[in-house]
């Protein structure tokens, strides 16, 4: 993985490579996909810096993609927004 920036922006490059292909699971296509159901990629950025607040950003292998914003509330965690495809 690397990461690099600029002033406007983070950027994420990942090369992932399976050796057993066949054995990826994509268990859902859908807009709003469980992103803790199959094989996939996520970042969690705690942008407050007090491991309570955040935001992920996924990807799985049939290119969907997911924003969510990640809060903590006592033990429990929420998490709120959509995932989207491209």
């Amino acid at each position: 993985m690397r990461v690099l920036y600029d002033d406007d922006a983070l950027y994420f490059g990942v090369f992932a490579h399976d050796m057993e292909p066949s054995n990826i699971i994509v268990s859902d296509l859908k807009k709003d996909y469980n992103t803790g159901s199959s094989d996939g990629f996520r970042i969690v950025l705690d942008t407050f810096h007090d491991e309570r607040n955040g935001y992920q950003f996924a990807t799985n292998p049939a290119a969907r993609n997911g924003t969510r914003r990640c809060r903590t509330k006592g033990a429990r965690t929420t998490r709120t927004g959509t995932a989207s495809g491209t």
